[in-house]
């Protein structure tokens, strides 16, 4: 119980530090999102950011408008569900090119900087900047002048840059992890095994439960973004981690057996990518593609944690055996030099003189056999969420059979543990 307060404190002390760390005051938008069902908006790229200190609005935009006539913009700001800022905009008031009137057009607007009246400034409450994961939403109705009914709808998913995820916190609680396998271990390996169980149970527990929290952050379910940031923390425990090495290594393996990468976190630059909360849509067939027809791309559950990850929807899989393979050789390999270091140092320590003999402090083959069993319980419930994964994805037919192999094999391992 002491332990979990202590680590407790110190997530908390990470991130109260962090908040200070992320001290730029700015609002940010990566995505417009149709709120009716038209065509007249199509949007292949959208950022946006909003700076307070100097009442500067950044847009970088590339898409297609087909719509003719004068209108105006109601504009309305949400936050957690509630409406706290609502204006009417005239677009001939800042003397942009094809709005006033609107022309049927491809607009590109590679940078553009507009400058908003402290009036509009003000308007937005100073929480709005600090609250870690903001739940704020801007939605434009674009009105017609001659008819004066909506003529399309658009939203934005607004961020600021607090957040309850660190990727310190992530660290830590690995390193917490790590020492509690290994310590577990040791003291097994001396032959203290009552202390060696508690520790060996009190760690699994704890990862345990960091693996609940990263499977509810897989799911495509309604979170709110701190819920969503909250659950990215532990992702690691799934294997979620991202390195350069690691998707050469997979993306020439998925080339090599017939598959086909995706490259929707390469093209994340030159896309517009909406990572949604739920979505009543059901993704058919393989990885989503990067948007080729003017249309975003919507990202939902294992997808999305995986591209906040910096994994290409194709790459979880093998990431996440590849690390789960590299942790079990790596506590292996731990195991056999235990086997032949602790010998060493109990001569020279003149143990074996006392009767503090190796052979009886523990029997290597069920011990080794003990530990591997213990590794693939730890492993399981990643391996069980991946493999159904890769089943439903099928990037390639020899990723299928390598998951089919691996779950059965870790099936077998763990079943000898309960």
């Amino acid at each position: 119980m002491r332990f979990l307060i202590c680590l407790s404190r110190a997530i908390l002390g990470i991130l109260y530090t962090a908040q200070f760390i992320n001290a730029l005051q700015i609002l940010e938008s990566t995505a417009l999102i149709p709120c009716s069902d038209d065509s007249v908006i199509n949007t292949d790229l959208f950022r946006m950011a909003l700076t307070p200190e100097n009442s500067s609005l950044m847009i970088e935009y590339d898409g297609e408008f087909t719509f003719s006539g004068m209108i105006m913009l109601d504009v309305d700001v949400l936050a957690y569900g509630y409406s706290f800022l609502t204006m009417r905009l005239d677009l001939c008031d800042y003397d942009l090119s094809g709005f006033c009137p609107m022309i049927p057009q491809n607009l590109t607007v590679p940078y553009a900087s507009l400058t908003l009246s402290d009036d509009i400034i003000s308007e937005i409450p100073g929480i709005a900047y600090t609250i870690p994961d903001l739940d704020a939403v801007v939605r434009v109705n674009m009105i017609s002048n001659s008819t004066n009914r909506s003529v399309t709808c658009i939203e934005a998913s607004v961020i600021n840059s607090s957040t309850v995820y660190q990727a310190a916190v992530g660290w830590t609680l690995a390193v917490f992890i790590g020492l509690g396998l290994f310590g577990s271990i040791i003291l097994s390996a001396l032959g203290y095994l009552s202390i060696s169980n508690q520790i060996s149970f009190r760690t699994a527990l704890l990862l345990n439960f960091m693996q609940g929290q990263a499977m509810v952050g897989l799911t495509v379910m309604e979170f709110k973004p701190m819920i969503q940031n909250w659950t990215q923390n532990f992702q690691w425990t799934m294997s979620i981690v991202h390195a350069d090495f690691l998707d050469t290594i997979t993306t020439w393996f998925q080339r090599s057996t017939g598959g086909t990468p995706s490259t929707l976190y390469s093209e994340a630059s030159t896309i517009s990518i909406g990572l949604l909360k739920r979505s009543d849509e059901v993704l058919i067939g393989g990885s989503v593609p990067a948007s080729g027809d003017g249309t975003e791309v919507l990202l939902h559950g294992i997808i999305r944690m995986g591209y906040r990850a910096g994994l290409e929807s194709t790459n979880i899989f093998m990431t996440g055996h590849l690390v789960f393979q590299f942790i079990a050789m790596v506590m292996l390999l731990a195991i056999i030099a235990l086997k032949f270091g602790l010998s060493v140092v109990l001569k020279k320590t003149q143990c074996t003189k006392s009767g503090y003999s190796l052979a009886t402090l523990a029997d290597w083959q069920y011990f080794i056999r003990g530990s591997l069993c213990q590794i693939a319980c730890l492993g399981y419930p990643q391996i069980c969420v991946f493999t159904m994964w890769e089943l439903w994805q099928q990037v390639s037919a020899a990723e299928v059979l390598l998951a089919i192999t691996l779950w059965l094999a870790t099936t077998d391992s763990w079943s000898c543990n309960v």
